[in-house]
């Protein structure tokens, strides 16, 4: 028997445990660990799998650090403040807990479970522990960076808004999609002693579209972007040249931007090619897309050239959800996609086909309520 633990991240008051078993083909959830309203993201600690970290998308936002047993049960070791509101992303390196605070003018909207309003987005940076609590709470050396924007979209734009905070390696830079700003900022350190500074090196998008989250592959950071479905791969060696597609409106479909204040392409994952799927895809979510009653997708596309960062279309797979905000590759080989839908569908676990250009489905859950993120914690075999 092979036994893969998730801890999943929701728009509700607990951070959940979920177990999928690889040859049954069954998908349960086993526990849950209340820490505060909404800690919709979560993170491992780089050298620790037991232990996790979320951060709470309130007004006053809270930066947790929970630790799990062999069974996935958790506890929560530390509870610190972001010095910023609604944290909505948080990644840990070897040297720090990082995370991105969207708002210190809030306004939460509880349809689209997004901030409405923005103002005074920052970074927060904060030492991590090798030891419990792992994360140094009195630290003298955590740091605030502001960050300043804004774009067209008159609702969405009207200052930054970090949506994702992520690393080039586990002590590189920090890339941070700003969706407010139309910009991927890069953050960097002079030496492992300074503080973050923003580099000059900005990754412009296109007005009115919106950077979500981003995901790394070769010399290239592809962005996806939520207000016009535009993913766009820049050369991380060139600073500034990008190659932007619009996606086929067949993938992310192309209707829902026309409204003011559309919700559309969600999540990207580049999972590192292997033995068992050797050629690079990049995996995309789509939310509210009510073309048919197959729900959200997830659109696959093939890096076609890695040199120059040029991708193109595979197929789209439907997946019955609405709203599919999180998704995560879980397992060795990175075989099996897990997704969660917030208002509809649950729980679900894909099995990668065909070399990685299809997904099958093969287990599900309804409990598990507004799931927004996952994170795999132990594998049993």
């Amino acid at each position: 028997m092979s036994i893969l633990t998730i801890i999943a991240g929701s728009n509700t008051s607990e951070v959940f445990t979920l177990q999928f078993d690889t040859e049954a083909k069954t998908l349960v959830k086993s526990s849950s660990v209340t820490v505060g309203n909404k800690p919709s993201w979560v993170t491992a600690h780089p050298r620790n799998k037991s232990v996790v970290f979320t951060a709470l998308k309130i007004k006053g936002g809270r930066l947790i650090a929970l630790e799990f047993d062999d069974n996935g049960n958790g506890k929560v070791l530390a509870n610190i403040s972001t010095k910023g509101d609604a944290p909505s992303s948080l990644i840990a390196g070897t040297k720090d807990v990082i995370v991105g605070n969207v708002s210190n003018t809030f306004s939460y909207n509880p349809i689209s479970a997004d901030v409405d309003k923005y103002d005074d987005a920052t970074i927060f940076t904060v030492p991590i522990l090798e030891q419990a609590p792992f994360i140094d709470v009195d630290s003298a050396s955590s740091q605030v960076l502001q960050l300043d924007g804004n774009g067209p979209h008159p609702t969405r734009q009207t200052s930054s808004h970090p949506h994702q905070v992520l690393l080039n390696g586990l002590e590189g830079d920090i890339f941070v999609p700003d969706l407010g700003a139309d910009k991927t900022w890069r953050l960097f350190r002079k030496d492992s002693r300074s503080n973050y500074e923003l580099s000059d090196s900005v990754f412009s998008s296109p007005p009115g579209s919106g950077p979500r989250h981003a995901a790394f592959y070769g010399n290239y950071i592809y962005v996806l972007h939520e207000l016009r479905n535009i993913l766009s791969s820049f050369d991380l060696r060139a600073h500034s040249a990008a190659i932007s597609y619009s996606l086929p409106s067949t993938v992310l479909f192309s209707e829902a931007v026309k409204t003011p204040d559309a919700v559309t392409a969600g999540e990207i994952l580049i999972p590192q090619p292997n033995s068992s799927f050797p050629v690079p895809y990049i995996y995309v979510s789509n939310r509210y897309d009510d073309r048919s009653d197959g729900g959200d997708t997830i659109g696959i596309f093939r890096i076609a050239d890695v040199e120059t960062g040029k991708f193109e279309y595979v197929t789209e797979v439907e997946t019955d959800f609405k709203q599919l905000r999180a998704m995560e590759f879980i397992g060795a080989d990175g075989r099996w996609l897990i997704a969660g839908g917030v208002f509809k569908g649950g729980v679900k676990v894909f099995e990668r086909t065909n070399e990685g250009k299809d997904l099958k489905l093969v287990a599900e859950t309804e409990d598990g309520e507004l799931p927004c993120s996952f994170v795999e914690l132990v594998s049993r075999r």
